[in-house]
Parts: structure tokens; sequence; C-alpha cells
């Protein structure tokens, strides 16, 4: 029943269970590639809450920046539902051992995450780069909580087509 709670809670996106730092990391989370954070998420919730099903908040905020990052980084890495499957589990004994999630043990190499970030198309029809718009626009202090029921789709502010008719951008 607590973890049927807490879900409702995220849902209903309720402000008094949680803060707007913690609603805004949610809201990103609920446009990641895939849906493997809610199972880790949940296993967190049910090992580092309290007597009154609360938890830290600022230890709650890092766990959730942490995957954030890791699942992105997967996504660009090792695409695919799967693929996620083996870090997470691994991650979710973490948790139980009461270790902190890290994913030490499935770093990647500096050179040759960048080197794929730099050729990966964040193209429309890919979650992350919703996912990333959505983070980038939280960076702001002004920007309000918005509700899960919003749903965003991204256009083209600039048609390709009329790029390579045109020729008007100095750097397509």
């Amino acid at each position: 029943m607590s973890l049927a709670r807490f879900w409702q809670d995220i849902n209903n996106q309720d402000t008094e269970r949680f803060s707007d730092r913690i609603l805004k990391r949610l809201f990103v989370l609920s446009y990641a590639p895939n849906g493997m954070w809610t199972y880790i998420t949940s296993v967190y919730f049910m090992h580092c809450r309290n007597e009154n099903d609360e938890m830290e908040e600022r230890a709650f905020c890092r766990f959730l920046d942490c995957i954030t990052a890791f699942i992105w980084a997967y996504a660009i890495t090792n695409p695919g539902v799967n693929s996620l499957r083996t870090p997470v589990y691994a991650e979710m004994v973490k948790i139980i051992k009461g270790e902190e999630v890290t994913f030490n043990d499935f770093k990647f190499s500096e050179e040759r995450y960048r080197a794929q970030v730099a050729n990966y198309a964040f193209s429309n029809s890919r979650a992350i780069t919703k996912s990333m718009i959505t983070w980038w626009a939280f960076q702001h202090d002004k920007q309000s909580v918005l509700s899960l029921e919003t749903r965003f789709d991204i256009e083209h502010i600039y048609a390709r087509n009329r790029q390579d008719k045109e020729r008007g951008l100095s750097n397509p």
C-alpha cells in the first residue's frame, strides 16, 4: 500500500509530499527512453523510506540525478529496453544492501562516450531528445513544474527542406 501511495503521489504531483526539485526530476524521467527508472525508484523508496513513508529529499534528489544521467548515457551507448536491465538490477541489489547507487561497475570510456554522443542523432523520434530538452527547461529557476498530463512534441523551427532549397542558414 505504501508503494501504491508513493506512485499515486508522483502521478498527482503531490506538492505536500514532494518539492518542486523532486517533481521536476520525476517529470524529466517521465520522458526517459524506457520505464526501467520506475523499478529502481520503487526499490529505492521501499528501502530508504522512514516509518512515515518519507525519504530524505537531498538523497532522493541525488539518486534521481544519478539514474537520469545513467539512463541517458545508456540510451546513447546501448539503445534498447533490455540493455538497461543488467545495470539497473545490479544497482537494485546495492540499494537493498544499503549501498549508494553509482553504476560504478558500468562506467564508460570517456573517449568512446564522447565520440558516441558526437555521432548520435538527437531526433524527434527518440525519447531521450524530449527528456533532455525538458531537463534543460527545468534548469531555469522560473520554469514551473508542468502537469504530467502535458505531452510535448518537438517541431522543426527551421524546416530541413527549406534549408536545402534556400541555404538560408550559415550553420545548418
